[in-house]
């Protein structure tokens, strides 16, 4: 009976730590890459059909679009889900 109990509350445990392993490999990596799309990041394809630039190419001109939208165009790269994968990999 004592085996039994050992043995049902280790797989809950290995349940717990495998949880808790892959939560905190895909925080990392979600903290990772969105801080680099911040610093490092390229435009999306379809920038210059959203944004339309001025002349200088600093500020959007088109004003039809949602500034949610228009701020998400200019994170490309590195691919979020390019990282959760290799994180979800490596734990």
């Amino acid at each position: 009976m004592a085996t039994w109990c050992t043995t049902r509350y280790r797989h809950a445990f290995d349940r717990y730590n495998t949880f808790c392993s892959y939560f905190m490999a895909f925080s990392m990596t979600f903290l990772i890459v969105n801080v680099m799309k911040l610093y490092c990041g390229s435009l999306r394809p379809h920038f210059y059909e959203v944004c339309q630039p001025d002349e200088s190419y600093q500020f959007c001109t088109n004003e039809d679009e949602q500034q949610n939208l228009i701020r998400g165009i200019r994170d490309s790269f590195p691919s979020g889900h390019a990282g959760l994968a290799l994180s979800g990999l490596g734990s």
